[in-house]
Formats: structure tokens, sequence, C-alpha cells
């Protein structure tokens, strides 16, 4: 429970820094060294347009963070990391500078899927053993 807790802080800290980099960083710049956005994209809109999904990421980490015994939430942030490495791995797929430091990112989210999963698994089977 406390490893869910420290590792969700650690995640939204994550997501603050990439947020910092997103919105501090000029265009050029943001298009030679960031996560997705390659040289055609529309990068003035681009910080705009990445950082509401990312907010609802860092929510609902925040609510694990005060709730980690919570199968629902759990479930809600295995959803949302699937839905990151879908659209990830579909904006890695047109970014042309794309490298494998991207590839290791989508396994380390692929990672976070597994972990908030297992925690879901583990606590509605506790809640199954515990109401029998």
């Amino acid at each position: 429970m406390y490893f869910l807790q420290y590792y969700s802080a650690a995640l939204i800290l994550a997501d603050l820094y990439e947020l910092y980099y997103l919105w501090t960083t000029k265009g050029p710049v943001l298009s030679n060294g960031s996560l997705w956005f390659d040289r055609r994209a529309d990068v003035p809109e681009g910080p705009l347009l990445y950082t509401f999904p990312l907010i609802v990421f860092m929510l609902a980490r925040l609510f694990v963070i005060t709730d980690p015994l919570n199968r629902w939430l759990m479930f809600n942030n295995a959803l949302l990391e699937a839905l990151r490495v879908l659209a990830f791995s579909y904006l890695f797929k047109h970014n042309i500078m794309a490298t494998s430091y991207n590839t290791m990112l989508l396994v380390f989210f692929m990672f976070n899927i597994w972990v908030y999963g297992r925690n879901y698994y583990t606590t509605t089977c506790e809640l199954k053993q515990n109401m029998a």
C-alpha cells in the first residue's frame, strides 16, 4: 500500500516536470527534444492540447495516493495508463525523431498498467475473500 502511494507520487512529480518542460521551452527546442512533437507539429497549440490529458492522469493518481485500497481507482488508473500507451504509441509512430528512448517510455507505461492492474486484482480478491 505504501509502495503504491510513493510510486504514484513519483509519477505525479514526473508528470509535473513534463508539464513544466512543456510550458517553459520554446518552439524549436520543443520539437527537437520533447516526447512526441516533431517538426511538422503545431507547436504553439501542442502544450495546450497535451496539458488537459496530463492533468487528468495526474488527478487519477492523486486519488490513488489518498485512497490506495479503492479498487475502482486502481481500475481507473490502469485504464488511463492503457489510453496513454495507445496515444503515445500512435504519436511515436508518426514522429520523425522517435528513438529507442520512446520505446523504453512505452515499456515503462506498460509496467504502470501492470502495477495498477495487479493491485486492482489483489484488492478484488481480498474483498471477495472477506465477503465470503
